[in-house]
């Protein structure tokens, strides 16, 4: 109760007041991260929910990404945090629920998105338009730091991950490729490269979902972008997978559709 009223309404009015001071990023995050610590283990693990939750919603504020600089201040104050408490205070069954838990806020993020597209879609008013396409790209932020929180978690992991892929992770990050903004899809390709990275044997499937979903939206240039994101991680992150994959495969990766990719073996 403590940390859902009191502490983020601190945190908002500590922002307000530092809003003119170039470090005001620093302040908080320190304010976050002591407060933390304070509360011990337990209490992270009791409430860890709520604090990814609230954490990740910083960054839905406009004040928190008014301009290029402040956005990325922002997402690695937030990135820090996450870190600092995911990575500190949580054992492996925690990080389990809690990686559960950036799998739900993702597929939130991303139904937002759709939504909003659906919307500038019907929208005969160009205000409308513009309006729905900035909450489009605002979610980015979201994503970026959720995705990087959860490769870290699954590289941390390992094969234990597994359990994690048994419960739909990879549809989770993967329907973040189809997101307008390069950022998100990026990250989404970064973090699928560390689930096959934590568990080899997932490296060579997702190299063929890759090129199959490539062939079948090529229509899409937010899929064919994304997929193809993916795609080169994947390859790009074979050498740290001890087997591999499969020698024909890793030569070269070709279709018979327009769009042809190519990545020789050493």
């Amino acid at each position: 109760m403590l940390f859902g009223i009191c502490f983020p309404n601190s945190v908002f009015n500590i922002i307000i007041t530092l809003k003119n001071i170039s470090s005001k990023h620093t302040f908080v995050l320190q304010a976050y991260v002591i407060f933390f610590t304070e509360m011990g283990g337990v209490w992270v693990q009791r409430n860890i929910s709520l604090i990814l939750k609230h954490v990740l919603e910083l960054l839905s504020s406009p004040k928190a990404t008014q301009t290029h600089v402040d956005a990325v201040y922002s997402r690695r104050c937030i990135s820090f945090i996450l870190r600092a408490v995911l990575g500190r205070f949580l054992g492996e069954p925690a990080q389990l629920d809690a990686a559960k838990e950036l799998c739900s806020l993702m597929t939130n993020q991303m139904n937002m998105v759709n939504d909003a597209v659906h919307s500038a879609a019907d929208s005969s008013n160009s205000a409308g338009v513009i309006q729905s396409m900035d909450d489009v790209i605002s979610t980015q932020h979201v994503l970026v730091c959720a995705l990087q929180e959860l490769g870290c978690l699954v590289q941390g992991l390992s094969t234990t991950a597994m359990s994690l892929i048994q419960e739909n992770l990879l549809d989770h990050v993967l329907s973040v490729l189809l997101h307008p903004a390069p950022a998100a899809q990026l990250l989404a390709a970064w973090c699928l490269k560390c689930i096959t990275v934590a568990v080899p044997s997932q490296a060579t499937p997702l190299i063929d979902r890759c090129i199959n979903r490539i062939s079948s939206l090529k229509s899409s240039g937010e899929a064919v972008g994304g997929y193809a994101h993916t795609l080169a991680a994947l390859v790009g992150g074979v050498h740290q997978c001890p087997l591999g994959i499969p020698h024909a495969k890793g030569k070269v990766i070709a279709f018979k559709e327009p769009i042809t990719v190519v990545v020789f073996c050493k």
